[in-house]
């Protein structure tokens, strides 16, 4: 009865009836396995009675004599330092070895057994690096902690409003300063007192250019001609034209002036 009772306590086990059984399989959660519709019970059974909760503090038996005398202070300046781990560097030594002429496998075996150069390993390097960071963070005995006092609001500035008194006399101030600037460049401009140079130049005379044609097929440039011409003759063209330039003054019109003729104005 007693083993089917035992054989029942590791049925939820990872092991199940098979297998080694071991007394902590009871109390692993690893090996733990829930039943059937009902959720996986956990727990950590109760160290035993007279057991002492928190951490454990070693007291000193010598007291304040032990204080005055040899008391362990954490302070980086008392702190012994601590020796960094090394490890050979093997570039450093084939850069020697190349200095000195060797350019061989045995050579440089050679050089290597008779030579050592060493160097910080990446431990040792943030180890360094925390202790230069310690050193340099010490602040001088003088230095005060704390937030510094904000100076009392003036509220008598305030309820006068002087701040924007003071703004708009700054703000008079610096137009004053651009305008008589301006004048200044715009006197000197006058004078003839500035530089010649490629952007006065462009300024004063800019080259025209003529518009690009429109871009024509080469067989209508030169074989399309019109077939039906208004004019019979160049003079006849040209006297149109004038009439018309003639007709356009008293006509009204945004642009071309094609529209109706304006009344006479007195």
């Amino acid at each position: 009865m007693a083993a089917i009772q035992a054989a029942g306590a590791y049925n939820y086990r990872a092991t199940g009836v098979l297998g080694d059984k071991r007394d902590t399989m009871l109390v692993n959660e690893i090996h733990a396995r829930s039943k059937l519709g009902e959720p996986l019970r956990r727990g950590r059974s109760l160290p035993p009675e007279g057991f002492t909760y928190g951490a454990k503090q070693m007291g000193s038996r010598n007291g304040v004599a032990e204080a005055f005398s040899n008391w362990g202070v954490n302070l980086p300046g008392l702190q012994q330092t601590q020796k960094l781990e090394t490890e050979r560097d093997f570039m450093a030594l084939n850069k020697a070895a190349l200095a000195s002429g060797l350019v061989t496998a045995p050579e440089n075996y050679s050089y290597r057994a008779t030579h050592d150069i060493r160097r910080l390993t990446e431990d040792a390097k943030r180890e360094k690096m925390r202790q230069d960071n310690r050193t340099k963070k010490r602040l001088p005995p003088s230095t005060v902690y704390g937030v510094a006092t904000r100076p009392s609001t003036p509220i008598y500035e305030l309820i006068e409003h002087k701040y924007q008194d003071r703004w708009i006399e700054e703000r008079c101030a610096q137009q004053t300063r651009n305008r008589k600037q301006e004048e200044q460049v715009k006197a000197e401009f006058k004078r003839g007192n500035f530089a010649v140079n490629r952007t006065m130049v462009l300024r004063m005379h800019q080259d025209p250019v003529e518009p690009q044609p429109l871009w024509t097929m080469p067989k209508f440039s030169k074989n399309a001609k019109p077939h039906i011409e208004s004019f019979r003759t160049r003079g006849n063209k040209g006297a149109s034209f004038k009439n018309y330039e003639s007709d356009r003054v008293p006509r009204r019109g945004p642009k071309y002036q094609h529209g109706i003729y304006e009344p006479a104005q007195s």
